[in-house]
This record gives structure tokens, C-alpha cells and sequence, in this order.
């Protein structure tokens, strides 16, 4: 389990050895690379489970809405940090 912590303000323990254990996840990394909005729905889902309704609450706008590109972006900094080596 590995602490992470966006820029957004959004905290979370996460399992980083989830992130390369189950290649429909590794799919929908590329599906989303490429374009596909929809993988980001599954990636972000797999990726938080349980904290993904924390995660949309942190990057809610004014209006309530939580903007694809704002997740897309999250997502791809929890990558980054779940693929980072401990020191």
C-alpha cells in the first residue's frame, strides 16, 4: 500500500502493486492514452474503488460537475505515483 496525494488536494492509500496486475487495467491505460473517455471510466474505477466518489469531490467545479479532462489528469498523477520506486 502506498500514500498518495495529488495536487488537487485528494489523499488516499492505494495498492501499487495493483496497477500492473491485471491486464484489462493495462488496456484501458492505452485505451484512454489513445483517446477512449470511456476506458477512463473503468481505469478510474479500478484504480480507486471505494475512493473514487472522494476523488470526483475533489475535483468538483463550482457547479457541482467534475470535468473528464480534471479526472484524466488525476489519474494519470496517481500513475505516476503508484509506478514510483519507494525510497
Amino acid at each position: 500500500m502506498k500514500q498518495i496525494k495529488l495536487e488537487c488536494g485528494f489523499e488516499a492509500e492505494l495498492d501499487e502493486a495493483k496497477i500492473w496486475s491485471d491486464m484489462r487495467m493495462i488496456e484501458d491505460m492505452a485505451a484512454v492514452d489513445q483517446g477512449h473517455a470511456f476506458a477512463l471510466v473503468r481505469l478510474t474505477e479500478w484504480l480507486l474503488g471505494e475512493h473514487k466518489e472522494a476523488l470526483y469531490q475533489a475535483l468538483e467545479d463550482e457547479d457541482g460537475s467534475v470535468p473528464p479532462l480534471k479526472v484524466r489528469r488525476a489519474v494519470t498523477e496517481i500513475i505516476g505515483q503508484l509506478s514510483e520506486k519507494n525510497s
